[in-house]
Order: C-alpha cells, then sequence, then structure tokens
C-alpha cells in the first residue's frame, strides 16, 4: 500500500510548525521547526514535492498580523490544530477508527499546494478573529493528542543541534519579524 501524505495532515504539520514557533523559547528559528516537520514528513510518507514549510508557516503568521491577533496567535493557531485534526469539515469529525481505510495515509499523491494552505487557513483565521473566542482546548496541539502516533512523536522529537548552528536562521528570523513577532 502507498502511503502519501494526506492534505489535512500538511496543514496540520504547518500549524504545529508555527505553535511550537511561538510557544517554544529554545532558540529555535523558524526554519529550524520547519526542517524538522519538513525531514518527519518524509520518514512518514513517499510524497517527495511536498511544499516546504518554513514559507508556509511564515504566511500563517502573516495572516496573524494582518488580522490584527497577534495576542492571540497561539489560540487560533492551536484551534486551526485542533479543527484540521479532529474535523473534514464544519459538520463531519475525522473518523480514526475506520475498518475501511487508514485516513493517516493517501493512497495516491494529493499534493496540497502553499497558495490552498495558506487560503485555508485565511478562512479559518478571518471566522475565527470575528467571533473573537477560543473555540476548542486550550494549547491543544500535536503532542497532545494520542490517535495518529506518528504525528505525536514527530511532534515531540528534539531538534537538531547541528541545524541550530546554521547561518541563515538570522536572514529568515530577520524577515519574519517584520512581518510578525512574539509578544
Amino acid at each position: 500500500m502507498s502511503k502519501y501524505c494526506p492534505r489535512w495532515v500538511y496543514m496540520t504539520i504547518v500549524a504545529q510548525a508555527c505553535f511550537d514557533y511561538i510557544k517554544l523559547d529554545l532558540g529555535a528559528g523558524l526554519l529550524v521547526i520547519s526542517n524538522k516537520y519538513d525531514d518527519g514528513l518524509k520518514e512518514i510518507y513517499e510524497d517527495t514535492d511536498l511544499p516546504k514549510i518554513d514559507g508556509v508557516a511564515m504566511e500563517f503568521l502573516r495572516i496573524c498580523s494582518e488580522l490584527k491577533i497577534n495576542q492571540n496567535t497561539e489560540h487560533v493557531i492551536s484551534d486551526y490544530l485542533y479543527y484540521k485534526f479532529n474535523y473534514v469539515n464544519l459538520f463531519l469529525k475525522r473518523n480514526f477508527q475506520s475498518f475501511v481505510n487508514d485516513i493517516r495515509f493517501s493512497d495516491y499523491p494529493r499534493y496540497p499546494t502553499a497558495e490552498d494552505t495558506v487560503n485555508n487557513f485565511y478562512r479559518f483565521s478571518k471566522s475565527w478573529a470575528t467571533k473573537k473566542k477560543v473555540l476548542y482546548d486550550k494549547a491543544w496541539n500535536l503532542k497532545t493528542q494520542d490517535k495518529f502516533s506518528e504525528l505525536k512523536n514527530l511532534a515531540g522529537r528534539p531538534f537538531s543541534s547541528e541545524l541550530l548552528k546554521m547561518q541563515d536562521i538570522n536572514k529568515v528570523e530577520e524577515k519574519l519579524a517584520s512581518v510578525w513577532t512574539k509578544e
């Protein structure tokens, strides 16, 4: 059986990278965090053409800034994570216990584009900002779930100390700081 990455998993991973960047104070930049998830997805799935996570994650954070939800970014990201992980759409909950097929994997490549992922997050965030409330479990993320062990293990992995020494982290951080800053 082929094991390709479903679109919802990719969207969830991008949001987890943003959540880690906002919540963790490890000195790890968005590039280092994203690299961990890029490598982890390559280990779990057979896909080779998934969009790089750092660029899409930067767009997620830009959207939060654009919608003026900087101080609540952690909440909107956590809610998006919860929603994408647990729901197919507003009315249909994801069935992780299906005997027919394993929803954690796709039988054929369904490459999500960076643009589709960003647009999906934008629609969710715009709705979230309008309602101005936390919809789901506070601080929910992939490390706290127990339905998809591969993603839980990936989210719990430490960051590579070698990558923390990379020279171009400062370039990415400076670009990101012009769009969004931790408060």
